[in-house]
């Protein structure tokens, strides 16, 4: 019998209109066609007179402090947006082996690990594969909040890496799987197959829920669900997702524009705040050096990250008491870079977090300003853009592949308030807030193992969108 293929096209069998997910946010009792309409309302007639004003011919930004308000409301509401149980009985038939499918934040990591945790209600064992380099956070975070919302569950959850020579596989599956376990595997590859077939001579019949972008041929065995409704990208943001290569070059499934609209007589900060670019080519050395060597660049994103959205300043307060204000944990940086293997953390606002081989920190006590000095044997190995972040006192934590620990911090970046910059597989369906995009002066320059680097980092983000383009 052929799969059955599930879709949230906004249909049902029965004529009805369906959704995949429920809205939960601002304003429940009564929302708008646009999702973004209400998070804008939830600010009060003030904002919204402010926003309805007619602007100038040459004025296409609000002010920084309204652009402010507008980032933390579509962050949280891309956080408050859930899916919902239900949604797994629209799998009809055995649901043992399931591909989710579809564009970024369309809740294909939601609906993991809401499959894992009814899995463990049930009493079964969940285990979460790493099969490769780009799935590694993303499994980790499936983990953590698993862990987190199954404490009282009777299943248990392993995270279980397979990243291994093909006999070295199959050992550890036998030593780790039990009779009951389940199978889940985000951000699949092509090697999905590979360990499948694998799988079946090991354990024979199992369940397995998999999910990914466009990296991997869906098994014909399997269930498909695509999912389309964007959950968690602003318009805006899956507008910038739409012209990337990878929607052509892998027949990516285009999102249901049902809430991409722009309201009539509303700014566009109402799709989700502008998204900010930053020209390379205006620079100095633009010529000389690519994005990422180029220290004015580092400097005018640090200087966005803290004038324009204020992030590291105090709290705030009004009369509503509602005002919480962005971290620097809540930035991620990445797109056409490369990090050394012997990168760690980098802070200027502590020098705790400092490395010896990389940044010298002459203390004030000692005659000394207290400032950070770099020394001529360590500067080569960061780029000018990094040094740029730390000339203007933005912390930051560099995560690189084989660092467990350093993983491990940029899935649970709520420990420490640091940025974190990272090479493109290592952000794979994570989510953050603020996401800095590194573009490269090459047009055909790109990390080997991605179709287009741009697009896997665009799809990390939740609120405000910050290009660095290199022409």
């Amino acid at each position: 019998m052929d799969p059955q293929v599930v879709t949230d096209s906004g249909q049902s069998g029965d004529g009805h209109s369906t959704l995949w997910w429920s809205e939960a946010g601002c304003d429940d009792q009564a929302k708008d066609g646009d999702v973004y309409l209400s998070i804008v309302k939830s600010f009060g007639s003030v904002v919204i007179k402010q926003l309805t004003q007619p602007t100038s011919p040459g004025k296409t930004e609000v002010n920084s402090l309204l652009n402010l308000d507008v980032v933390l409301a579509t962050a949280r509401w891309a956080q408050s947006r859930h899916l919902t149980p239900a949604q797994f009985d629209q799998v009809k038939g055995d649901d043992r082996l399931v591909f989710i499918s579809g564009p970024p934040g369309t809740g294909k990591n939601e609906m993991l690990v809401r499959k894992a945790l009814a899995w463990l209600k049930q009493g079964d064992d969940v285990c979460i594969l790493v099969l490769w380099d780009g799935n590694e956070a993303v499994s980790r975070d499936i983990h953590r909040r698993i862990m987190q919302h199954g404490k009282l569950l009777p299943g248990t959850a392993t995270l279980l890496h397979c990243n291994l020579p093909d006999p070295d596989f199959c050992d550890v599956i036998k030593a780790s799987a039990t009779k009951d376990m389940k199978f889940i595997v985000p951000e699949a590859s092509w090697l999905l197959t590979v360990r499948w077939n694998q799988l079946r001579q090991v354990i024979g019949k199992f369940c397995l829920w998999a999910s990914s972008r466009h990296r991997c041929p869906v098994p014909a065995a399997m269930t498909k669900i695509d999912l389309t409704h964007s959950l968690s990208c602003p318009p805006v943001v899956v507008s910038e997702l739409e012209l990337c290569p990878a929607f052509t070059v892998r027949a990516m499934l285009r999102y249901t524009p049902s809430h991409a609209s722009v309201p009539a007589g509303l700014l566009p900060p109402t799709d989700g705040p502008p998204v900010k670019r930053i020209c390379h080519s205006q620079h100095a050395q633009s010529e000389q050096a690519d994005v990422w060597q180029c220290y004015e660049c580092g400097v005018e994103v640090a200087r966005f990250l803290i004038a324009d959205l204020a992030i590291g300043a105090p709290l705030r307060g009004d009369s509503d008491g509602r005002r919480d204000m962005l971290k620097f944990r809540d930035v991620l940086i990445s797109g056409h870079i490369v990090l050394p293997e012997a990168c760690t953390q980098l802070s200027k606002r502590d020098s705790s977090t400092a490395q010896s081989n990389t940044i010298h920190v002459q203390p004030a006590g000692d005659g000394g300003s207290g400032k950070e000095e770099l020394s001529e044997e360590s500067s080569p190995q960061w780029s000018g853009f990094l040094h740029g972040l730390a000339e203007t006192e933005v912390p930051f934590d560099v995560i690189t592949k084989g660092d467990n620990e350093a993983v491990e911090r940029l899935v649970s970046p709520d420990e420490v308030d640091l940025a974190h910059v990272a090479e493109p597989v290592m952000v794979l369906g994570l989510q953050r807030p603020v996401v800095v995009v590194i573009g490269t002066n090459d047009i055909m320059k790109t990390c080997p193992e991605y179709v287009d680097p741009r697009f896997d980092v665009i799809a990390c983000c939740t609120s405000q969108l910050v290009l660095v383009e290199g022409f």
